[in-house]
């Protein structure tokens, strides 16, 4: 599987309901649970966050991220998704 961090800016906060934030959450439960989130979090201004999906390809990482309920309703008007190697000893990288 390949690591990709994907990073959403550009909060919008207009519809952000409860149950939104629950269907966010138990969504991200899921991608845990099945293997796909490895981390993910606000950043403190709360206008940005981010995520760290392991998936086959870019294009399972996007459909993951669009898939989110927070993303289908279009809460932040920005992604980008990178591919990375995590540095680690066993690579050589530390």
């Amino acid at each position: 599987m390949k690591q990709f961090l994907i990073f959403l800016s550009n909060k919008n906060s207009i519809g952000i309901t409860n149950d939104l934030v629950s269907s966010h959450k138990a969504y991200l439960r899921k991608l845990k649970k099945h293997g796909h989130l490895k981390m993910c979090g606000p950043f403190e201004d709360n206008d940005k966050a981010f995520f760290i999906y392991s998936s086959e390809s870019i294009g399972d990482a996007a459909s993951l991220l669009l898939n989110d309920p927070i993303m289908q309703e279009n809460c932040f008007s920005s992604y980008e998704i990178h591919e990375f190697s995590e540095a680690n000893i066993s690579t050589g990288q530390l």
